[in-house]
């Protein structure tokens, strides 16, 4: 077992619309550090500030942009004998592992380059609670 819990390093290049992410970083971290930058770029993860940023994940900006997974534009990890290898070295099959998710058994992700992807600089998100009975199946069918 691992403590990633010191590798927080973020580095958001607005310019380039990326950001390499050390494996011990939070979500939220990751939004707070975007938010440092841009008002108008933001990675398309979950909503749940407290997990880590890797796998996974899926947000409100699904449906437009994908899961985090699916913006991750390559990954730093450490094989079982010690090599440090990015997606040109380690080829797309791991690579496409790590990105699902399956690829812990291979090695450590050190570090992930995400994308990030524009958006509005004021977003309104809003919840609506429908029962059945009030024909919340009727207004779910709509929205999709």
């Amino acid at each position: 077992m691992l403590d990633l819990v010191n590798m927080k390093s973020i580095d958001v290049d607005v310019g380039k619309r990326t950001a390499w992410v050390l494996a011990g970083a939070l979500l939220g971290e990751l939004y707070y550090s975007i938010s440092q930058k841009t008002n108008t770029l933001y990675f398309p993860a979950g909503v749940c500030p407290t997990v880590g940023v890797a796998g996974g994940g899926y947000g409100t900006l699904v449906r437009k942009y994908g899961t985090a997974a699916d913006n991750v534009l390559d990954v730093r990890f450490m094989d079982v004998n010690g090599n440090i290898l990015e997606r040109e070295s380690m080829g797309e099959d791991l690579f496409w592992a790590h990105r699902s998710g399956c690829a812990s058994g291979y090695g450590i992700v050190l570090a992930w380059k995400l994308r990030l992807v524009p958006v509005p600089e004021i977003v309104t998100v809003f919840g609506v609670n429908i029962t059945l009975e009030e024909n919340g199946t009727n207004i779910f069918y709509k929205y999709q």
